[in-house]
């Protein structure tokens, strides 16, 4: 009812990444701060094929731009 979660989506084979955000973190989660999410925490892991790494990063930025933080 609150459509306030986000998914993100990994198809590594593919090599496409995705943050998919509800419309009640819109706010929160804008699709820059996914883009820029993807781009500096989780491609640089990805590309040294450290995938446990820039996942658990993507997280932690996911985490921190729900609190507020840069």
């Amino acid at each position: 009812d609150k459509n306030n979660g986000a998914l993100l989506f990994i198809a590594k084979n593919d090599r496409k990444m995705r943050i998919e955000v509800g419309r009640g973190l819109g706010g929160d989660l804008t699709d820059i701060r996914a883009f820029s999410i993807i781009d500096q925490r989780i491609k640089p892991h990805f590309q040294k094929e450290e995938y446990y790494s820039g996942i658990d990063a993507g997280i932690d930025g996911i985490i921190l731009a729900l609190n507020g933080k840069p």
